[in-house]
């Protein structure tokens, strides 16, 4: 068990090391273009993460919202008595 933790994380210090190589190359390369052109690249990589940035928070949002309006249906079915969740948590518990 404490090998695979080992061989996951070189694993992932490989894909790191592979991915900061390509950013490097990457920025480099941006480097040697014209000035102009190192301002629209520069703009249009940020244009693309605020664009990734706004659709993750709204991700983000929905999925609050939509455990907050199952986690309220839950405890007003709870309060109601219509179903009982202690003997559910006590089943799922018992199973492990």
């Amino acid at each position: 068990m404490l090998f695979d933790i080992f061989y996951t994380a070189n694993f992932l210090t490989d894909i790191f090391t592979d991915i900061l190589g390509f950013v490097s190359d990457g920025l480099s390369w941006v480097g040697q273009q014209a000035d102009w052109m190192q301002v629209a690249l520069y703009a249009a990589a940020a244009l693309l993460i605020l664009i990734g940035l706004f659709t993750l928070l709204k991700k983000i949002i929905k999925f609050v919202l939509v455990v907050a309006i199952l986690g309220g249906v839950v405890y007003l079915l709870d309060a109601a008595e219509i179903i009982n969740i202690q003997s559910i948590l006590d089943s799922i518990t018992g199973l492990i």
